[in-house]
């Protein structure tokens, strides 16, 4: 998700994307499930860098330098390598690549900088301040461990930058491209990464079994004494038109604590949509209810049906008005 760091409201749309060339405002963060590394230096040095920043947290509580009250795991270890360098150019935008500006330039730490990240302790905590190491730190590591097996990094000089691009979000599928914009069907994707799913592991693997993707159950797995029992959901009445996105007699004013959201009643009020997504989700709810009753008493297996809805699951007020989240092809219901 994108986060502003600033006095005044942010420009939102295509200006918004954190990574567009000439972008000054805020960040994003990429997801770390799939990557793909060029077998260059500049991508050894990434790499490098990104091991080390990893380690250093679990080795400082380890050894006793001091006890960190930072959290840090693989996707943010990786994407504080992005922003160290993505806004570090002279104007502090971002810089793409060529005129498509789809690549763009990440500077890695200069010669004259520090080049590691300050590690606070806790309050009343004994120990040093002391760094969780970064660039600088994985490069001394990857050469030393180059000299001992005699490849190129042993006496290349440290990379200054490193080139970055998203995966196409069509062939390197999220969850919300797979199961919502494209229905679960498979279509170009050549790997799915099942981001934007509820449930935690279990909402994961209940997908991947809806689309034919998981492999590992037994076939006992799809075997049912007593037989299966599914169910049509309640529908949007037939003929009637996609609720209108947007009540032009509301107010639009941000209302939450924050000034950067809506609360339900305003929500409510604002999105025609919303409000008839809410009532269909109602339907839904009593029909599943009475179709787990019935599933029991039959001792029946339920398969649960897919669900139409009006609304795409966000956690950005700019879901609101249209219930699509931005730069999504989603089409409703």
């Amino acid at each position: 998700g994108d986060e502003a760091h600033l006095a005044g409201p942010a420009p939102v749309g295509s200006v918004r994307c954190a990574y567009q060339p000439g972008n000054k405002f805020g960040h994003a963060a990429f997801n770390t499930g799939v990557l793909y590394f060029r077998a260059t230096l500049a991508a050894q040095a990434v790499a490098a860098a990104w091991r080390v920043m990893l380690l250093s947290v679990a080795e400082q509580d380890e050894l006793h330098y001091v006890r960190t009250t930072e959290y840090i795991d693989d996707q943010l270890a990786f994407n504080r390598l992005i922003w160290h360098g993505f806004r570090a150019h002279p104007d502090g935008a971002v810089r793409g690549v060529g005129a498509r500006g789809r690549v763009i330039r990440v500077l890695a730490d200069s010669a004259e900088s520090a080049g590691e990240q300050t590690v606070r302790g806790q309050v009343g905590e004994v120990g040093k301040r002391t760094t969780a190491p970064g660039w600088r730190s994985g490069w001394s590591h990857l050469v030393a461990t180059a000299r001992s097996s005699a490849t190129r990094a042993a006496s290349a000089p440290r990379p200054d930058w490193f080139d970055f691009a998203p995966l196409p979000a069509r062939a390197f599928c999220s969850g919300h491209v797979y199961w919502v914009q494209q229905g679960g069907q498979r279509h170009g994707c050549v790997s799915v990464h099942t981001t934007f799913t509820e449930g935690g592991y279990a909402g994961k693997v209940y997908r991947l079994r809806e689309a034919h993707l998981w492999l590992l159950d037994p076939p006992s797995y799809y075997e049912s004494p007593h037989g299966f029992l599914t169910f049509t959901p309640p529908q949007l009445p037939a003929g009637v038109p996609l609720p209108p996105a947007i009540n032009a007699t509301a107010s639009r004013r941000y209302d939450d604590k924050y000034s950067s959201g809506w609360l339900v009643p305003t929500a409510l009020c604002s999105s025609p949509r919303l409000r008839a997504h809410l009532e269909l989700a109602r339907r839904h709810i009593l029909a599943l209810r009475d179709a787990i009753a019935i599933a029991s008493m039959l001792k029946r297996t339920l398969i649960l049906p897919q669900l139409p809805c009006l609304c795409d699951r966000s956690e950005s007020p700019l879901v609101l008005p249209s219930c699509v989240s931005e730069g999504s092809d989603l089409a409703l219901p």
